[in-house]
């Protein structure tokens, strides 16, 4: 069924289906507007009426898939009986997060840059990619032992979950013959081990006030 004219909210969900198509199966170089206004069914200036430049829609598609795998890892959270089962459980939605966006966009650009001013933009981006970061700190909560600092395991898992998605949707996937299983849940096993080990009363630093990066 067509989009009725002047139905604001069914257009976006529109250029965002259209942008969101071609991103997937083309990567970053091919989100151009002229070919989502095409996908949408509209005019590029259309477009342009609610997503001023390919940043801000990209920006805008970013926090719509950090939603989604947010989604994940809050039915993880509830579903998973310790912290290794739920990092395998969410490790390709977040490889394939990461590969589409977080290789393409900084959230803490997003942050000081205009794009934060616009609450359908780089606003929901932050709030989307800060609600990730707290399921995360949850999870971290509810699985490691009471004497772990959860704000420094939070940020050492964050940390781990980026660099594992950097090795698997780059050219260093080549370095090694392990697959994201095997290695995920060979750094969950390793860093619940040395976390439970380190001094309960070391310093530590609160993890996020605003997020970094996906």
């Amino acid at each position: 069924m067509a989009t009725r004219w002047g139905d604001r909210d069914a257009r976006r969900r529109d250029i965002l289906a259209a942008g969101r198509e071609l991103i997937t199966r083309q990567g970053y170089s091919a989100l151009q507007m002229r070919d989502v206004a095409r996908g949408a069914g509209i005019s590029p200036g259309t477009v342009y009426t609610y997503y001023p430049t390919k940043e801000a829609l990209f920006a805008a598609l970013y926090a719509d898939r950090t939603d989604r795998f947010a989604d994940t890892l809050e039915a993880a959270l509830n579903t998973c009986s310790d912290l290794e089962e739920l990092l395998v459980s969410i490790a390709d939605d977040y490889v394939e997060l990461y590969r589409i966006f977080g290789k393409n966009l900084d959230v803490v650009e997003v942050m000081s840059s205009p794009l934060r001013k616009d609450p359908e933009v780089g606003g929901r981006l932050v709030q989307s990619t800060g609600r990730a970061i707290a399921l995360l700190r949850a999870a971290v909560e509810a699985h490691v032992p009471p004497e772990v600092n959860s704000d420094q395991a939070a940020a050492l898992m964050w940390a781990t979950m980026n660099g594992l998605a950097e090795q698997f949707t780059s050219s260093r996937r080549v370095m090694h013959a392990n697959s994201l299983e095997d290695l995920v849940r060979f750094a969950a096993r390793t860093l619940i081990g040395g976390l439970a080990s380190t001094n309960k009363h070391a310093g530590s630093r609160t993890f996020l006030a605003e997020p970094t990066h996906m």
